[in-house]
């Protein structure tokens, strides 16, 4: 339906004004307009190859054949020859259609869409939308406009666009929905049930449906509800209807959808609405006259049924299935263990390890680690081991990320549920686990010590911490729960000024060591104590004090307790590090990992074209961590001898994005390096690093323009800059183009520049400056010809700004164009002619010039 005629229809006319044009239109079904309408008077909407006026020429006809389409998505649905994916649609009451579709479209709208179209070569199967409402959906995906729709089209669209997540839709097909009674209130009631409503839906469709239940039953609408629907209304309290008007009402509409989809028994149907309907109000004779008859029980539940109806016991359908009705969604999904498609070996040195099954994607959706962890796992079925966690925080872990509710934790188990998100990195649930600590006292300080000395903290904790270990030392290292601290929170503590002397604090290592052998059998009392060592100060030790206490630990060499004694003996001052003679703490990690070339597992060959290509070595997980890009460049299959190319980086470069990685420090960078490094971050997608970088380029005037402009053109700048480097540009082009430095910009630079409306130098000079910036990238990217390292830039340069001369002579015999593309550059300029040469710019418009006599840019016309 549509329109049929119109005539009179106004057009902008070339000379100014609206003029007339007799058109008809026929409006299609396909939902745009006939495309072989002939229009007699050509407006400024059509191509500029359609207009007939003195500017473009007399060359032109008066009348053109042209395809006008109203709405875009009428458009898109008639050009079935650019569509690239296909999809069967259609539910099980429907007669599935095949519709074809444009991906990229899909994928802008909705993320569900970019999931199922990862392989668009296949066909998608979409099992839960009607065809005709799948249309619609494709009409307002392409941009078109939704007509008219009836109050039950426009709630099924609703819930499509929910499932599809495509939220702006959910909203505009809501308001198609107008609740005024019962019939009016299965459209809204569509809405409610799926949780998409306005919030004033719920309160009047809850009213109606328990004040007039039983014409809700009884309408025909009521049989094109679905089980969500369903379970809406009989979950709700006070119906207007007995248990018994109920049971039938679901029976009946159980046998229509037997009958609209066959592929489910009544059974199955009813399976999610069962719980909520009382049998206890039953009689024997409603029983066998309604429920029995029903075939929605077995033979031995007919006869529980039957007997617990005789002895007058109540029942509900809970107890005849003998089925669950879960309360929390983590409870059942433990208990299901057939969906689990991934397993873990749980358990530190110290615990008893155990296999624990999981459900991949609940922990691919809420850490980044679980899904490095679980990357080709569920599909080879091989083990992931963790040996960090306990199994009891490891389930606790899993309670939170399936939805459920934690149970109240022990301050204890808080805090290392705390450290155990934090790894995993779970922020909501750090946080979580946090608020559950409180800190008062010296027995209360080592929970909030496990979040200080992880830094997870709140705030508020670390002063008190502190406090507390500086002034209560011999306390808390006399408490038990010293021995179940880790490496990590003790060193914390040695780290700090104490109220102990050296010899006390060492006397209690030992212990805490001696513990730690114990329980972790895997280490040695060296290993346990490397980190600690540096806090040690030996010039406080009396000589009889290092025979007694430091020389019986199975720690020191004969050659170290020599070392050791002579040094006593003569008074000298010695400390760890110096008797080990080895650095135990590097102050940049990054310099730590860059020395230790035995833990890089992955090789990298950089270079530019014009740089000298280097292999450099790294470790992986550094990088996986911190760039989506690198997790991709390093897949699984990636070993030690294979070398990854990375192009378009400088190995200088390349290692300050690997120091930024390893948690190091940058050094100074002069702007230019800075530059480069804050592009390079930008294509590995490490966004901390591109702002890192921007912070240290300074804009002051046109040799400091460069690294801005690198900036700016890969738009990855500071807000300020843009206004700045464009201003340096309009007012100071010449000298911006003389510079040794724009020799070494790269195309998206230049093609930056040469988009610009205003400049202070000639198009022929801006020409001139693009051909010697392309000589020079043949020299220093020889791979590349002259013509490919100037194609960006020459949509860019108006040819028909320059004179017929300069176009034969700078233009057309540069060799930059072929004889045939020469040929017809000079052809559509002798004869004032759209130039249809692809690739080359047919802008007729000047460039303009800056104003200099305006506090700031004013363009005026050459």
């Amino acid at each position: 339906g549509g329109f049929g005629t119109t005539q009179n229809t106004n057009a902008f006319t070339p000379t100014g004004g609206f003029g007339t044009t007799q058109n008809t239109n026929a409006f299609t079904p396909a939902g745009g307009f006939d495309p072989t309408i002939r229009f007699g008077q050509p407006s400024l909407l059509q191509a500029p190859s359609a207009l007939n006026t003195p500017f473009f020429g007399p060359a032109f006809s008066a009348t053109v054949e042209d395809k006008r389409w109203r709405d875009p998505a009428g458009y898109i649905f008639w050009q079935t020859k650019r569509h690239d994916c296909d999809f069967i649609v259609g539910k099980n009451s429907d007669i599935a259609e095949n519709i074809s579709a444009l991906t990229c479209h899909l994928e802008a709208q909705s993320s569900v869409f970019k999931e199922l179209l990862k392989d668009s070569k296949r066909r998608i199967r979409i099992g839960n939308v009607s065809p005709k409402i799948f249309r619609l959906l494709l009409t307002y995906i392409y941009g078109g406009k939704l007509r008219d729709l009836d109050q039950g089209t426009a709630a099924q669209l609703a819930v499509a666009a929910d499932h599809f997540n495509i939220r702006p839709l959910v909203t505009k097909a809501c308001k198609r929905i107008k609740l005024t009674g019962v019939e009016d209130v299965f459209p809204a009631l569509w809405c409610v049930a799926y949780n998409i409503h306005r919030p004033e839906l719920e309160l009047r469709v809850t009213e109606i449906v328990q004040k007039e239940t039983q014409a809700v039953l009884s309408s025909e609408q009521f049989l094109d509800l679905d089980a969500k629907c369903l379970e809406y209304i009989v979950s709700l309290k006070k119906l207007s209807v007995t248990d018994l008007e109920l049971w039938q009402a679901l029976v009946c509409w159980a046998k229509h959808k037997v009958n609209t989809e066959p592929n489910k028994t009544r059974r199955q149907h009813l399976q999610t609405v069962l719980q909520h309907v009382s049998l206890s109000t039953f009689s024997l004779e409603d029983i066998v006259k309604d429920v029995i008859p029903a075939e929605i029980l077995t033979p031995e539940q007919e006869l529980k049924l039957l007997t617990t109806s005789v002895n007058n016991q109540h029942l509900e359908f809970s107890d005849l299935f003998e089925e669950k009705t879960y309360t929390d969604p983590a409870e059942y999904i433990f208990g299901h263990t057939e969906h689990h498609d991934c397993d873990f070996v749980v358990g530190r040195n110290c615990d008893k390890a155990e296999q624990i099954g999981a459900v991949s994607c609940h922990l691919e959706a809420h850490s980044s680690v679980f899904r490095e962890l679980l990357n080709g796992c569920t599909t080879t079925g091989r083990l992931v081991r963790v040996r960090n966690v306990s199994p009891e925080v490891f389930k606790l872990l899993l309670t939170y990320v399936y939805g459920g509710k934690l149970p109240d934790l022990d301050q204890g188990t808080a805090a290392q549920l705390a450290v155990a998100a934090d790894h995993f990195n779970i922020r909501p649930l750090v946080t979580e686990a946090c608020k559950r600590i409180k800190l008062t006292g010296v027995e209360d300080v080592f929970p909030a010590l496990w979040c200080v000395a992880y830094n997870i903290h709140r705030p508020e904790f670390e002063p008190r911490v502190t406090k507390i270990i500086q002034q209560d030392t011999q306390a808390l290292l006399g408490s038990m729960k010293i021995l179940d601290l880790d490496l990590k929170c003790l060193e914390y503590i040695v780290s700090q000024k104490l109220s102990i002397t050296d010899l006390e604090l060492w006397r209690c290592l030992k212990i805490w060591v001696q513990h730690k052998v114990n329980t972790e059998p895997v280490t040695t009392v060296r290993q346990q104590l490397q980190t600690l060592l540096r806090h040690i100060r030996l010039s406080t030790f009396s000589l009889a004090d290092l025979i007694e206490e430091v020389i019986p630990i199975q720690i020191l060499t004969s050659e170290h307790k020599r070392k050791l004694l002579t040094a006593a003996v003569s008074n000298q001052p010695l400390e760890f590090s110096d008797l080990f003679e080895e650095r135990i703490d590097f102050d940049n990690p990054a310099e730590y990992i860059f020395s230790h070339t035995e833990l890089h597992d992955c090789h990298f060959i950089v270079g530019r074209h014009c740089d000298s290509a280097e292999q450099i070595s790294a470790v992986s997980v550094y990088l996986k961590a911190r760039s989506s890009v690198f997790r991709e460049l390093i897949r699984d299959g990636t070993t030690s001898a294979t070398e990854i190319p990375i192009g378009n980086v400088s190995p200088a470069v390349f290692q300050l994005i690997l120091t930024y990685v390893y948690g190091g420090m940058l050094p100074d960078l002069d702007q230019g390096t800075a530059a480069q490094l804050a592009v390079a971050a930008d294509h590995f997608n490490i966004r901390p690093l591109v702002t890192e970088a921007c912070k240290q380029i300074k804009l002051t005037g046109v040799e400091d323009v460069f690294p801005a402009l690198w900036c700016v053109a890969y738009n990855l700048h500071r807000p300020e800059f843009e206004p700045h480097v464009i201003k340096i540009f309009q007012e100071q082009t010449e000298a911006v183009l003389s510079s040794e430095q724009f020799l070494d910009l790269d195309a998206k630079c230049l093609e930056y520049i040469s988009r610009q409306e205003t400049l202070s130098v000639s198009e022929l000079e801006l020409w001139r400056a693009v051909v010697r910036w392309a000589q020079h990238k043949v020299i220093t990217d020889p791979d590349k010809t002259l013509r490919q390292h100037v194609e960006p830039i020459l949509q860019h340069v108006r040819v028909y700004s320059l004179s017929l001369q300069d176009i034969l002579r700078e233009f057309v015999l540069s060799r930059i164009l072929t004889r045939k593309e020469g040929m017809k550059v000079l052809e559509a300029v002798v004869n004032n002619k759209p130039l249809q040469v692809q690739g080359i710019c047919d802008i007729r418009v000047l460039r303009q010039w800056p104003d200099y006599t305006q506090g700031q840019v004013k363009v005026e016309s050459i």
